[in-house]
């Protein structure tokens, strides 16, 4: 597939459609789903469900006016009840069904899966809240961004970007692009200038470990031991239509080592310090996001490249994206 046409394809995989606290019990959201109207609804019992948005009866648009009835959907038109699987269970009308999402809930964060075919996911985004000891996360989203998927992933791991555009210091690799099926890792080192508290203060040991979930979810883990820092950003490109996104960051922090920066952090509440870290870094996160969005928009991906040597791996990760499309 030429680069240009992958800017005009979705690609299959895991994406964010809204964060956990978006969708309370007995509520529901609508949502434009790679090119698809559809339906979020969380039962009174807790369970996250979405359907394609339109009732197969008359066709009402069940996020208008539809109701979540304990553990049902009800269409706004005639009453019909569509449980979390799609099917109806009212009127007589057990054959009638609403095609259902294949949806996944891990770190706040509800995603549907995308399959070209239909096909059922072989795969599942893992939780990073997990591994360690994370604090609260914290949420950002930008809403219909004119890039791709794929620009977001990439742009993560073209290095000589983070030097010029984002004022990063002596990048290196720690180890090469590593790929497994639809995941890829790889790390690199850098030194930064970073007001953590309202200090400015350099870091010269920023050791960064990306890991990418498809093209919907790249991880990405930041860790400073000269101020016994651990940080970490969620990053979520979602297609709603053939050219436009919305972009969802999450961040989260591990201070149990801060008193590195300052001996007296000892005595602050780790779940303020994870809080406030959680916070700086986002915003830091954010302002590169900013830099990169105005260029990602406004770009076009060529099919031969003319790369420097310090790019990055930009020619083996798209080998590896290749699997996404058809």
């Amino acid at each position: 597939m030429a680069q240009k046409e992958i800017l005009k394809s979705i690609p299959s995989g895991w994406f964010a459609v809204c964060f956990s606290h978006e969708l309370l019990p007995g509520k529901m959201l609508s949502r434009v789903f790679n090119e698809n109207d559809i339906v979020l609804f969380r039962t009174k019992q807790g369970v996250a469900s979405a359907l394609d948005a339109y009732c197969p009866h008359l066709g009402a648009h069940l996020g208008h006016g539809g109701t979540v009835k304990s553990n049902v959907l009800q269409c706004p038109f005639h009453g019909l009840c569509f449980n979390t699987n799609g099917n109806c269970v009212s009127h007589d009308l057990n054959s009638t069904k609403i095609n259902s999402w294949p949806i996944q809930e891990v770190d706040g964060v509800i995603y549907l899966y995308y399959g070209h075919q239909k096909e059922k996911p072989s795969w599942e985004v893992p939780s990073i809240l997990k591994r360690g000891s994370w604090g609260a996360p914290v949420f950002f989203t930008y809403i219909d961004l004119k890039t791709h998927p794929q620009d977001w992933s990439e742009n993560a791991i073209d290095f000589a970007h983070l030097s010029y555009l984002h004022g990063f210091k002596s990048t290196n690799y720690d180890f090469k692009m590593a790929t497994k099926g639809p995941y890829f890792k790889i790390g690199y080192h850098f030194k930064s200038d970073f007001k953590p508290l309202g200090i400015k203060i350099e870091i010269s040991d920023v050791k960064t470990t990306i890991e990418s979930h498809g093209l919907g979810c790249a991880v990405i883990e930041v860790i400073s031991e000269s101020i016994g820092m651990i940080a970490c950003q969620i990053t979520l490109p979602t297609m709603t239509t053939i050219g436009k996104l919305d972009l969802r960051v999450v961040g989260f922090a591990d201070t149990k080592h801060i008193e590195k920066l300052n001996p007296l952090l000892k005595f602050v509440p780790q779940k303020w310090l994870n809080k406030i870290i959680a916070k700086s870094v986002l915003k830091v996160y954010l302002k590169n996001i900013e830099q990169d969005i105005d260029i990602l928009s406004n770009r076009t991906l060529v099919d031969k490249l003319t790369q420097l040597p310090e790019d990055g791996p930009i020619t083996e990760y798209r080998k590896w994206t290749k699997q996404f499309y058809q």
